[in-house]
């Protein structure tokens, strides 16, 4: 008994020790808030690997951990003001459409990385459907600044620096070829793990997007101030309306003015104007009217096509985020909960020990009160003895 007894103590005892040293075991050398409690065996029970209490809330899901953590490199993506002054128009009407797209660019791709635990085949199905458009519309971009703006604004501004052909050149190859990587990785996603892929994806982003706003933004600040010198508002209407008439002559004209215009609200007048602009270039009242038509029709397919896999990732990721969420909440109920069920258990035992010497020291005052008031027989026996010798 007196083993059993020596053992039981010691064991509470170490126990409690090794309670309030684990702060100083582990990584780094700093447990006491940053940690995971050894396990404390108590009877047959074990109950292992929890965090200390206080610090349950600080013990992340990976899935809760990519939401909250994951961090996406944003190039400044501010739009250049608009109708303050004709002159910033110019460029600020074609570079501010592109600062939109890659705005909705970023957030798809954040949206994927902080789902990536749970990414399927259908967000990349859809962002390579978003993505699609988006090449197709920086190409006419650079088409748009070759054939409609260099040869206006080579007029009167010598083609030098920035605007140089070989620096031209060399800006679109690179731009382009960033933008080409991106779209070679949609053919890897369908052989390996999102999470060895998107990687590869965003670093290709990160690669052309800051080229592409470096490059948009030297031109607004080079090129914008000659323009402001060199030309007047009646050539700057002359070459919005070469614009338009070479927009108008793609096959792709709806898409590339839709988006054109998007940085304006839907209901500001700027919008109505550019949109009335596009539909009124037509002579003819009938080729108004089905312009008109074609122009709706164009409307609902590219918010089906482009503009709605925005808001559909945007559904996603909240659903994603709320049910992360609720999962990290149940799982740190759950750990406080079995935190609290191990002190419970602790302080039982410690409590069992305590009241067994409580009932030990009882019984060996009880004894001892038993031997003062009446001899032990032995010890009787041994008078005796004592006295027949």
């Amino acid at each position: 008994f007196f083993f059993f007894f020596f053992g039981r103590c010691l064991f509470v005892f170490l126990s409690l020790v090794n309670r309030m040293q684990d702060g100083n075991d582990g990584v780094g050398g700093d447990m006491s808030s940053k940690g995971i409690e050894k396990g404390v065996i108590t009877g047959s029970s074990f109950i292992g690997f929890l965090p200390p209490e206080g610090d349950a809330k600080r013990i992340s899901s990976v899935r809760y951990r990519r939401m909250v953590e994951s961090i996406l490199k944003e190039p400044p993506l501010y739009l250049t003001s608009m109708g303050e002054h004709w002159a910033p128009d110019v460029l600020g009407f074609l570079n501010n459409a592109v600062r939109r797209e890659l705005q909705d660019m970023y957030y798809l791709v954040a949206s994927m990385q902080k789902r990536v635990v749970d990414l399927s085949h259908d967000d990349i199905d859809d962002f390579y459907t978003w993505f699609d458009l988006f090449e197709a519309f920086v190409k006419a971009y650079f088409a748009m600044l070759e054939e409609v703006f260099v040869p206006w604004v080579s007029e009167k501004i010598p083609a030098e620096g920035i605007m140089a052909p070989a620096a031209r050149e060399e800006s679109r190859y690179s731009i382009l070829g960033g933008i080409q990587e991106i779209d070679d990785c949609q053919g890897r996603f369908a052989n390996l793990p999102a999470g060895e892929v998107l990687p590869v994806l965003i670093q290709a982003l990160d690669k052309c997007a800051p080229k592409l706003v470096g490059f948009m933004a030297d031109l607004e600040r080079v090129v914008t101030p000659q323009i402001q010198i060199h030309f007047t508002s009646l050539e700057k209407a002359k070459y919005d309306k070469g614009l338009l008439e070479w927009i108008k002559g793609r096959d792709d004209a709806f898409f590339l003015w839709h988006l054109l215009i998007r940085p304006f609200r839907k209901n500001d007048k700027e919008h109505q104007e550019l949109r009335k602009r596009f539909i009124e270039s037509e002579r003819s009242i009938f080729a108004r009217l089905r312009l008109r038509k074609n122009y709706k029709a164009s409307q609902v397919e590219i918010r089906e096509k482009h503009y709605d896999i925005v808001r559909q990732f945007y559904r996603r990721w909240t659903r994603a985020a709320t049910d992360a969420a609720r999962e990290e909440e149940g799982r740190v109920m759950g750990a406080s909960m079995m935190v609290e069920k191990r002190d419970r258990v602790v302080a039982k035992e410690v409590d069992e020990h305590d009241l067994v010497v409580y009932l030990e020291d009882d019984e060996d005052e009880a004894e001892g009160n038993a031997m003062k008031k009446s001899p032990a027989p032995m010890q009787e026996t041994r008078t005796v003895v004592a006295g027949i010798a």
